[in-house]
């Protein structure tokens, strides 16, 4: 189904990359908690973080999108 106009696309493109920053997060949080539930060891915890965060963005909006979201990631 296209949209019906310009405006309604940008909405449209806009609602579905909050959804992958919001999957992006919940990626992140859940790599997180996951080492005191399953009594994991800290040493790998960026990585697991890291991880899950790429997963949780790239399910829902692609690899695209997923590069998006990792370019207004602050990385120094």
């Amino acid at each position: 189904m296209e949209p019906a106009s310009l405006a309604r696309n940008a909405w449209m493109d806009s609602a579905h990359m909050v959804l992958v920053l919001v999957a992006f997060c919940g990626g992140a949080a859940a790599a997180w908690s996951a080492r005191r539930c399953y009594g994991l060891p800290e040493f790998r915890q960026a990585l697991r973080t890291v991880v899950g965060a790429a997963l949780g963005g790239t399910v829902p909006g692609g690899w695209k999108r997923m590069v998006q979201a990792l370019e207004l990631a602050p990385v120094q």
